[in-house]
């Protein structure tokens, strides 16, 4: 399952990446990531880590939210 994680989060980032002018696939790759930092927020929550641990993902969670917005917007 990490495996299948970790690719769909580097193909996400590659989507981020190539698709700075392209609005589609940014919006896409965006609105996965945001689900995944969702999943992964919740699972920081569920196993009771501090929040300096959780940091990570709730910064990764409100970045991705960030591009998606804008996405919407071009």
């Amino acid at each position: 399952m990490r495996i299948l994680i970790g690719l769909v989060q580097l193909i996400c980032g590659a989507g981020l990446l190539y698709g700075m002018g392209k609005f589609k696939i940014s919006l896409i790759s965006a609105a996965i990531l945001s689900i995944m930092m969702v999943g992964a927020l919740g699972t920081r929550i569920n196993i009771q880590d501090s929040l300096i641990q959780s940091l990570p993902a709730l910064f990764y969670l409100l970045l991705n939210s960030y591009i998606f917005i804008k996405s919407l917007k071009l």
